[in-house]
């Protein structure tokens, strides 16, 4: 029903043609804080959530953030984390994805 709707408002406003593919793999809308919240902490639980960063068959295409590379000082503890380019740990990060702001 409601790709019946979209697809009606769509060829109401112009003439180009719409297709669809069928998906079957992982998908998150990250359209709301909440939600890319959700779909981090989804990510560094692999094994409930099916989602494998390392996994070869899966590639992850993304920008170089051009920053340096992150840095976990002498004496930080990490788990079961995921740092991102630029984060210096000098402390302690636990289940979570540090991100600086560009």
């Amino acid at each position: 029903m409601i790709l019946e709707i979209i697809l009606y408002r769509i060829s109401l406003r112009d003439e180009r043609k719409m297709y669809a593919y069928h998906f079957n793999g992982y998908w998150k809308d990250v359209g709301t804080i909440p939600s890319l919240w959700e779909a981090n902490m989804e990510v560094l639980d692999p094994e409930h959530s099916g989602i494998n960063l390392f996994d070869e068959d899966w590639k992850i295409y993304s920008r170089n953030s051009g920053m340096p590379g992150h840095k976990i000082c002498a004496g930080a503890n990490v788990e079961n984390s995921m740092i991102t380019d630029g984060c210096k740990i000098a402390g302690g990060v636990k289940h979570s994805i540090p991100i600086l702001p560009e």
